[in-house]
Order: C-alpha cells, then sequence, then structure tokens
C-alpha cells in the first residue's frame, strides 16, 4: 500500500515540514506502509495559506504519481475536493478504480463555519467540482451515516446511490486497551474517588467551545458542589484564555492538563466518571459524525455526555450517554448533575452500552467493510 501525503505535517502548535531539501518528495516506510511525501510549502494556522497548501498538494502531486506503478486502486480521501479530482486523474492514467474517501463535507464546511453564502462564485464552482466527482467515482465512502441523504437534499439524483457506503472513523480497540495498561500517568484528582470526575480531551479552539465547560464547571462552583471535578486535556489557541477565566473566578474544580499524547487518552478516559465531547453545532451535523475521539469515549466504558444533536446519533442509539438540550453553560452543569445523580448500576450500563458500540466499530471490522468496497469496485471493472 502506497500512501501519497503533504510533506506538511499539521497540528494545533505548529506545522512541521518532513522535506527541508529541494527534492520534489520523499519516501518513508512504515509498518509495511510506504509513505510518498510531496514537498509543500509551510504554514501556520488555518488561514489562507493553509488552503493555498492543500492546492498546492492536489497540483504537485500530479507530477510524483506517475513516477509510480500501476496499483489496482486508487482511494482519494477528501477533506477537499482538488484532493478527489487529482485522484480522478490518476485513476484514469492507470486505468483503474476509483474510491472516494469522503472525510469532510467540502465545501459545505466554509459555507457553515466561515459564513460564506451558497450564491459566492467560489462555492458554486467547489459544488460543480464535488457533483462532478461523485459522478465520476466507481464508489463513495462517506465517514458520515447521511451520505445518501447529502446527495438527496443537493438534488444530485444522477449520482448511483448503489455506489454509496458508510464506513465511519471507528476504534482500535486492541491498541485502545493496551494503551490504557503501557501509557499510564498519575493524574492525583483522577485518582481521588471522592471526586466525580468529567473529562475532555481534545483541542482548545474557538469551535471546542471547551469555554462551556469551563463555565459550567462556575456555576456548580457557585452552587456550593464541591465534589465534581472537570479534568481538560489538550491544547490550542484558547487554552491561556480559559486558564485566566478559571483563575480570575477562583475555580478549584477544574484544571488544565495541557498536552496529552494519543496513547494517554485511553488512561485519562478509563480513570474518569464521565467523558464530555464538545463541538460547534453547526447544521452539517444532521448527517451524522465519526469523530475519533467520540469512538475513544465509547471504548472507555464511560457514560458519555454531548453538547451537540447529531443526526444518525450513536449515543442516542446505544443509549450510552446524555445529549444535552442546548449548548450551554447551564444545560451542561445540568446533565453533569444528571449523571452524577443517577445510580452507580444507571452508569455502568450506559459504559457498556457505548463499549458495544466501540467493539460495533472496531477498526478491524470496519477494515472488512473496506475490502467489501473493494470488491464491488473491481467486479464492476470486470464486468465493464
Amino acid at each position: 500500500m502506497t500512501v501519497f501525503c503533504a510533506s506538511t505535517i499539521h497540528s494545533a502548535a505548529k506545522t512541521v515540514n518532513v522535506i527541508t531539501s529541494s527534492d520534489p518528495y520523499k519516501i518513508e516506510d512504515y509498518q509495511g506502509v510506504r509513505y510518498v511525501y510531496v514537498k509543500c510549502s509551510d504554514y501556520a494556522g488555518n488561514g489562507i495559506k493553509r488552503i493555498l497548501n492543500m492546492w498546492e498538494f492536489a497540483r504537485k502531486l500530479k507530477r510524483v504519481y506517475k513516477h509510480f506503478d500501476k496499483p489496482d486502486i486508487i482511494i482519494g480521501r477528501l477533506p477537499h475536493v482538488w484532493c478527489g479530482n487529482t485522484a480522478w486523474k490518476a485513476s484514469k492514467f492507470y486505468g483503474v478504480p476509483l474510491v472516494c474517501d469522503i472525510a469532510d463535507l467540502w465545501p459545505e464546511g466554509f459555507v457553515e463555519h466561515m459564513n460564506v453564502s451558497k450564491r459566492n462564485p467560489a462555492v458554486k464552482y467547489y459544488n460543480y467540482l464535488e457533483h462532478r466527482m461523485y459522478k465520476r467515482a466507481n464508489a463513495l465512502v462517506f465517514s458520515m451515516a447521511g451520505g445518501k441523504q447529502l446527495l438527496k437534499d443537493k438534488g444530485w439524483n444522477d449520482v448511483d446511490v448503489q455506489k454509496v457506503f458508510h464506513i465511519n472513523m471507528g476504534v482500535d480497540l486492541a491498541k485502545y486497551d493496551d494503551d490504557s495498561i503501557k501509557y499510564k500517568k498519575e493524574y492525583p484528582e483522577l485518582a481521588d474517588s471522592s471526586l466525580f470526575k468529567v473529562s475532555y480531551c481534545g483541542s482548545i479552539r474557538l469551535i471546542n467551545y471547551v469555554s462551556t465547560i469551563c463555565e459550567a464547571a462556575k456555576k456548580l462552583s457557585d452552587k456550593g458542589i464541591d465534589n465534581v471535578f472537570f479534568s481538560i486535556h489538550g491544547y490550542g489557541d484558547k487554552e491561556n484564555e480559559l486558564k485566566e477565566y478559571c483563575r480570575v473566578n477562583k475555580l478549584t474544580n477544574i484544571r488544565f492538563f495541557g498536552k496529552i499524547k494519543k496513547e494517554e487518552i485511553p488512561y485519562v478516559l478509563n480513570h474518569s466518571d464521565v467523558i464530555v465531547l464538545s463541538y460547534h453545532e453547526t447544521p452539517l451535523y444532521r448527517y451524522g459524525g465519526s469523530m475519533s475521539k467520540m469512538f475513544e469515549a465509547f471504548a472507555s466504558g464511560k457514560p458519555v455526555l454531548s453538547n451537540v444533536h447529531m443526526g444518525y446519533s450513536l449515543i442516542e442509539k446505544y443509549r450510552c450517554g446524555i445529549v444535552s438540550e442546548e449548548n450551554t453553560s447551564e444545560a451542561i452543569a445540568e446533565a453533569v448533575l444528571r449523571l452524577m445523580n443517577m445510580s452507580t448500576a444507571e452508569r455502568e450500563e450506559m459504559g457498556r452500552n457505548g463499549r458495544k458500540c466501540a467493539e460495533d466499530y472496531d477498526q478491524p471490522r470496519l477494515v472488512d467493510q473496506l475490502e467489501s468496497v473493494f470488491h464491488f469496485v473491481l467486479k464492476g471493472k470486470n464486468n465493464d
């Protein structure tokens, strides 16, 4: 298997470029997978330079993939339509089927998150590219469950729904369980059995609404409820601002633990009483969500508290937690108290239900589903 990706590795802290020479690409092998890094320009943050970096990768990739042997199938992973267009050209160059892996709805994200008008010429153009790409692909794999509904809502009836599949992110349960034992980190508060521990693991940016968690901690503190403890693990550009909010309000029931390694997350989750999933609410969630941290929360066997309603909700389907009525600090505080006041048996049942969900979406099972998609497109090619 060969994976083509940009040489720039994005993170909330900084972007690292793995190619510092003038070479157009670099090849590395990792656990039997060959990675081909295409040299792209440096950037920082989520501004225009990041968008230009995406376009640059798609443009330069055309000159790189031709140096490699013919594959059996090409998978175009779509955080944006430029990648899909380049993947289609590669499939035509080699004469092999194309599977589009849709991990993000783009350009819908610009419309929803950046208040860009649907009538904007750029949005119309990218919708045209997206529509054309969906028609051209031999199979469409949506990470969100509502892929077919999306096509219906867009009026794209000329896209064959028989080639639409849903495979979400899931979780590698074996690795999760192994990491929970191997990567222990001492957190005194998480070891304190007198505290009801509510944990958040993720980025601390505007769209993550960690501010709402801090405000919920203040509301409980103001009520004199001192046995609930909020632990925040992660980092982002809002971290210092929220730390200052907690300092000014003299909150002792919440603590920011800073950056956390992915391998350390299972230990934190397993030693919490409730896991908070906090997102920016957007109409796009009517098509569902497939965030890796959601499945890590399910794997913990702990109740989950989400601040947004999603279509095709696994939390509601598996009855493994609570979805707050509103994305407000009051609603979060009330949901935390509701969970705390439940019996231990009720919370344990929620946790078992969440673990069952994680088992149903264990990544080895999802790999089998992806293989069935490969058989589907290869069978279609043989029938051509």
